[in-house]
């Protein structure tokens, strides 16, 4: 890599395979580029700290993108903050130059840049936004995304602060203009051109019987998303209040229309992911909640299934080759593995009988279930599908495989079993079955979207994981053999 001129082009193609990638992501050629380029955009370029890489993703032939996230030294020296950015390689054209941007998006960049560097959100960099014209790559910073021109309005503290009060979530008392009163502002996902995620704090707030409110804001791209969202949180919200099993769900607190996005009040508590790495009595009751609480979402009356959108194996398993593109350059091996899976578990499917769609979470995995003194809250509510139960199940299952795994702990099988049993399931029921044949399916799909291009044991982690995957499908196999 370093003794050979380095086409971005060749790089995207996955000519240098899995070197390549890591030399773009991690090496230091590109590093000290990224740090010119991102430095040219302060007025110190000293004030430039260290490099986080938190994320990373792999389209081959397309698009490398890497998020970061970059420390800044306050001018005192006694403080650092962080900013994020993304770093986006694109292909070059056949003259070595990077390919252009849609004018329009041109355009709209360079508004919101303006705008934020009217109100004070740019600083301390002069630009958000850089090229390095010789590698084809993009620069963005927080909070610049011309697909999201919402993301600077949402991430001025005035802007926020007076939009909370006219929703009525805040009473500042007339103190607008006084220092007791303050809103924050923390991107906690920057995903431009697909999502994000901002955390509101609010102190000093009156009336309220509060001196501190925080929420989370969720920002959509399409007008009328948001809205739809809203209105499946607070059914899901209505149905397992009166279900009375004892698991609560976030509900929205408001839709902000002209911003298309939605606020949440924060949830308290840890994830349950957390708890997994020390099994014992608390964990195996939150599974079995866990389990009742999925049975009760898949029982929900009609009047939840209106506004949901369809969603079947096949078009899993699209989304799966999609995400698994650069499986196929980097880990030629593992890429056919999955390609010989995928097709056994959709022989495997039309052998086994199925049921009609019901409600789904369609993203009901530990992350999304937070434990507190007051028992278990479920988020996230913007995947909700109309599809097989099972799916939702095997996701499940799928995921306490892939964090027993990451923790190095035994025992995922009575974990699972525990789920099961608050679901009210036996490992014979047909549902049981189709849930094991989407857990081999998921646990794909997790492998793909979880484990870090960068993580140096990055090959030896996927190629085991779909190595279980396989193994799952195996046992599978077996136990159907009987069915005709």
């Amino acid at each position: 890599m370093r003794r050979r001129p380095v086409k971005t082009n060749d790089i995207l193609s996955g000519q240098f395979g899995l070197e390549g990638i890591r030399w773009a992501l991690r090496g230091q050629p590109v590093r000290r580029k990224l740090r010119n380029a991102i430095g040219s955009l302060l007025p110190n370029p000293a004030r430039l700290g260290a490099f986080y890489l938190r994320r990373s993703k792999y389209k081959p032939g397309s698009r490398l993108t890497a998020y970061y996230d970059i420390h800044l030294s306050a001018p005192d020296r006694q403080k650092t903050n962080h900013r994020l950015i993304e770093v986006d390689w694109r292909p070059m054209d056949r003259n070595d130059r990077p390919l252009k941007l849609p004018d329009a998006v041109e355009k709209q960049s360079a508004v919101m840049q303006e705008v934020a560097q009217r109100s004070g959100l740019a600083a301390p960099f002069l630009r958000l936004a850089a090229e390095l014209p010789t590698l084809g790559i993009r620069i963005q910073v927080y909070p610049l995304d011309p697909h999201f021109p919402q993301l600077v309005s949402l991430s001025n503290p005035h802007y926020v602060r007076d939009r909370l009060e006219s929703e009525g979530l805040i009473d500042l008392d007339g103190r607008k203009n006084q220092s007791e009163s303050k809103v924050v502002i923390t991107p906690i996902r920057y995903r431009p051109g697909e999502r994000h995620v901002l955390r509101v704090d609010v102190t000093g707030v009156n009336g309220s019987g509060e001196e501190a409110t925080t929420f989370f804001a969720k920002l959509y791209d399409v007008s009328g998303d948001g809205a739809r969202r809203m209105k499946v949180a607070n059914q899901v919200a209505d149905w397992l209040d009166t279900s009375g099993i004892g698991v609560d769900s976030a509900r929205p607190s408001a839709y902000l229309i002209e911003d298309e996005a939605l606020l949440y009040p924060e949830v308290t508590g840890a994830p349950l992911s957390q708890s997994l790495h020390r099994p014992g009595r608390k964990v195996a009751h939150n599974l079995s909640l866990a389990g009742a609480a999925l049975r009760t979402l898949h029982e929900a009356p009609d009047s939840l299934l209106e506004v949901l959108p369809p969603k079947t194996l096949d078009s899993e398993i699209k989304v799966i080759q999609r995400a698994a593109q650069h499986i196929h350059i980097l880990l030629p091996q593992a890429g056919a593995k999955i390609e010989r899976i995928l097709g056994l578990i959709q022989e495997i499917h039309q052998r086994l009988p199925g049921e009609p769609p019901t409600f789904t979470h369609s993203d009901f995995k530990a992350d999304h279930l937070r434990v507190s003194g007051k028992g278990l809250t479920l988020i996230d509510f913007d995947t909700c599908s109309l599809a097989d139960p099972a799916s939702d199940i095997g996701k499940f299952l799928a995921d306490l495989r892939f964090w027993y795994e990451f923790y190095g702990q035994p025992g995922v099988e009575l974990a699972q079993e525990q789920f099961l049993s608050g679901y009210g399931l036996r490992d014979a029921d047909i549902r049981v079955l189709r849930a094991s044949l989407y857990e081999a399916l998921v646990l794909i799909k997790i492998t793909i979207r979880r484990v870090p291009l960068f993580d140096r044991n990055w090959a030896e982690r996927t190629q085991g994981l779909i190595d279980r995957s396989g193994q799952l499908l195996g046992t599978l196999t077996a136990r159907i053999g009987s069915l005709p």
